[in-house]
């Protein structure tokens, strides 16, 4: 989703998507794989990505998608004071 709806924003934007672009955010989402086991560590990394993806000039989109989704999964599962810290990061 984040891949795709940042492809289709990026039409009218003028900056471009490149390959590190691209592998910021499918990395991201391909890190969701890891929430069941690891919800902090997984949040604390797609954190990181969708911020090297969004300090860089890419243009914007759901970009943030994962984030969101491995935020919510890790106050589900995880201690809620670590995932506080990240957020407050």
């Amino acid at each position: 989703m984040q891949v795709f709806g940042t492809t289709l924003a990026a039409r009218n934007q003028p900056a471009d998507l490149d390959l590190l672009g691209y592998a910021l955010l499918v990395a991201s989402g391909l890190a969701l794989a890891g929430c069941r086991r690891w919800p902090v560590p997984t949040l604390a990394f797609i954190g990181a990505a969708t911020l090297a993806y969004t300090a860089l000039p890419y243009p914007g989109g759901p970009t943030f998608v994962a984030l969101i989704i491995a935020g919510m999964w890790a106050v589900k599962a995880g201690p809620r004071y670590a995932v506080w810290v990240l957020t407050a990061a």
